[in-house]
């Protein structure tokens, strides 16, 4: 659309007849641009008006309805004390069956932890007492090994002289043979009675002989040649070993076929 200039508008004002008056174009502008102005801006207003008029919550009633629902969930929060009271009596007595519990698997392992503790000081007064003998024995072992070495000394010495009585038929030497036989006699029961004697108090005599030699049982004093199927074990048993109940109290001297 293309607005008249000035000079057309007045040449026009001046050629229409009278009663008629033109506006001048900025006039005619200014009202095209509140028209416009009125036109664009007016759905706006009315869009607010609606709002405002047509009972949707503005920013402050929006904030108010906010705070009422806060109150209302606090409202619900809080229970009825007689509810109150009921859970808390409720935990209270669970805290106690808890608590009942607790006490009496202390006092069950109080009472293992004191029977453990006299099992425990019983072992240790018996072991005492197995063992306390353990340096007095080894000392009389000496007096054993006397005892035994003599009995077979004699014993070979009564053999010997009872052979050549035989080969000799020499009956005046039969008078010291018994005499000797007594002795022999004599010397094996006190051999016999102090080995029981250590028996009795779990001192024991073991014999290796055959056995599959152990440094901790046994003491190697030689090695000899012996057959295949006896290499590494023991072929010669020079003095036999002690033990006190589940200890060494001395190892048995031997000598070991060669490997």
């Amino acid at each position: 659309m293309r607005f008249p200039t000035a000079a057309e508008a007045a040449a026009a004002a001046a050629a229409a007849p009278s009663g008629y008056r033109f506006l001048s174009s900025s006039s005619s502008s200014t009202s095209a641009a509140m028209n416009s102005s009125s036109s664009s801006s007016s759905p706006d207003a009315a869009g607010e008006t609606a709002t405002e008029g047509s009972g949707v919550p503005t920013g402050d009633r929006k904030d108010r309805d906010l705070q009422e629902e806060i109150n209302s969930e606090e409202d619900d929060e809080i229970e009825d004390p007689e509810q109150v009271d009921i859970r808390l009596r409720a935990q209270l007595a669970a805290a106690r069956e808890v608590a009942k519990g607790l006490e009496e698997s202390n006092a069950e392992l109080k009472d293992k932890l004191l029977r453990c503790l006299a099992e425990q000081e019983n072992a240790r007064v018996a072991s005492a007492r197995d063992y306390a003998i353990s340096g007095f024995a080894k000392a009389l072992l000496d007096v054993g090994d006397s005892l035994t070495h003599a009995r077979q000394q004699l014993q070979q010495q009564l053999e010997k002289q009872q052979q050549q009585q035989q080969q000799q038929q020499q009956q005046p030497q039969q008078q010291g043979l018994d005499q000797l036989k007594q002795f022999v006699d004599g010397i094996s029961l006190t051999d016999n009675l102090f080995h029981k004697t250590l028996e009795r108090f779990g001192v024991e005599q073991y014999d290796p002989m055959g056995e599959k030699f152990d440094p901790a049982l046994h003491e190697a004093l030689f090695e000899m040649d012996g057959p295949s199927d006896k290499k590494g074990k023991v072929a010669q048993v020079v003095q036999r070993g002690y033990r006190i109940k589940d200890r060494i109290l001395r190892a048995a001297k031997v000598g070991v076929v060669k490997p």
